[in-house]
Formats: structure tokens, C-alpha cells, sequence
């Protein structure tokens, strides 16, 4: 169900912890009390921090940890970002008026898909772009379901195998027309929000090396 939002993070809060961590990193960030690992981006769609901590703390907490409906941005417990994982999965509230992940509903149209196909996520380590190429509404509850896909189970793949049977799996259950390509050594990006009853997924595949964002996005885009 969609939330209404209370409060948001003051952006100058946000850009002064950005400007901390890119001078003097994730160390010096940390000893300081922060939470924040990053910052996530869709031009004309969100923009917000992303904290880490458990899957429970930040569904009930703004982003100074002071209690709220609204909730932060959160990267999932199951893919810390020091761990290497292949795909991070990142949760934010369904907020009623767009602040959050409250905008996401709109990629179950197409043209809105192809037109905000590109995600930045700047993080304490690295900044990457991702493009969009599957949005899927599932459930997680219900195994017998033809749209249940167990999305946060895989954070790592152990196997080529593994990895295809997955983005099959997400192929067969996504909206959209399938217009990338993938390959088991590809990073993913994973966006989860509430959705009526079950959740909206929206999948991403990192921009490879040696290939510019304008040229992963024209797979999308057309």
C-alpha cells in the first residue's frame, strides 16, 4: 500500500555527507556515526540517499535514524556493499506523493520505461549507471504463484547456470519487450517498493566497461 511521506532528508544534509565521503571515505564517514553508503538517482524520477543497516531499522526511521512512516532508501542486509555481491537489491516506500520509490509505479508504461531507463548510484566505493530492462510486479509470498520470484535470494550467483535460470525467470514475468543483453558477468541493480498486495521490481544492468551509458541506454531506448 502507498505511504504518505512525512519528512525528507534536507538536501544540503545529503550533499555534505557526499562531499565528506568523496574527501576523506568511508572511514572517516563511519567513525562519525553516518549510515549513509550512497546516493541513487533517476533524472526526472528520484533522487535520494540510500542507508544501510538491517531490513527493519529504515522502514520505520528518516535518514538522521529519527522515527518516520516515510522511511529511508535502503540497501538490502543481504548485499553489503563491501562484500562484492553481483546484485544489489535496494527498498524504498511506495510514497503517495512521489518522494521515496513512490514514483516507480509509473514503469509498468512503456513509454515512461524507455524515457527513465538510466540509474545512477553513487556509493561509497564506486559511481555506476545502470539501465532498466525488466520491470516485474511479483509476490514473494505465494511459491505456487506464476509471478512469485524470490528477487532477494540472489544477491550472488554461484553458477552461469544459476545466473540464467534467474533472468529467465525474470523474462518470463517482466512487462516489457526484453531489448538488452546479459551475460553471467554482468552487475545487477535491483529496485523494490510496495505494490497493492505483492511488490514492484524493477532490474538493471550495469553499464560494462567500454561501453558508454548512451550505448546501453539506445537498447532500451530504441
Amino acid at each position: 500500500m502507498a505511504a504518505t511521506s512525512e519528512y525528507s532528508a534536507n538536501p544540503a544534509d545529503v550533499r555534505a555527507f557526499l562531499r565528506a565521503f568523496c574527501a576523506h571515505g568511508p572511514r572517516r564517514c563511519k567513525a562519525a556515526g553516518h549510515r549513509n553508503i550512497g546516493y541513487i538517482e533517476i533524472p526526472g524520477v528520484l533522487s535520494e540517499p540510500v542507508v544501510y543497516r538491517d531490513n527493519r531499522f529504515y522502514l520505520t526511521h528518516d535518514f538522521y535514524g529519527r522515527e518516520s512512516a516515510s522511511g529511508t532508501v535502503f540497501l538490502d542486509e543481504g548485499s553489503p556493499m563491501k562484500s562484492g555481491v553481483q546484485n544489489l537489491l535496494v527498498h524504498g516506500h511506495n510514497m503517495r506523493d512521489g518522494t521515496a520509490f513512490g514514483r516507480l509505479v509509473h514503469y509498468t508504461d512503456r513509454r515512461y520505461w524507455r524515457s527513465h531507463c538510466v540509474i545512477r548510484f553513487s556509493t561509497l566505493y564506486s559511481t555506476a549507471s545502470y539501465v532498466i530492462f525488466a520491470v516485474l510486479p511479483v509476490t514473494t509470498e505465494d511459491v505456487t504463484a506464476k509471478n512469485y520470484l524470490n528477487y532477494a535470494g540472489h544477491p550472488t550467483f554461484e553458477s552461469e547456470a544459476e545466473f540464467d535460470a534467474y533472468i529467465a525467470k525474470v523474462r518470463s514475468l517482466t512487462l516489457h519487450p526484453w531489448l538488452i543483453d546479459l551475460n553471467a558477468q554482468d552487475r545487477l541493480l535491483t529496485l523494490s517498493t510496495c505494490l497493492e498486495d505483492g511488490r514492484l521490481v524493477l532490474l538493471a544492468r550495469r553499464v560494462r566497461s567500454g561501453e558508454s551509458t548512451q550505448q546501453a541506454a539506445r537498447w532500451i531506448r530504441g
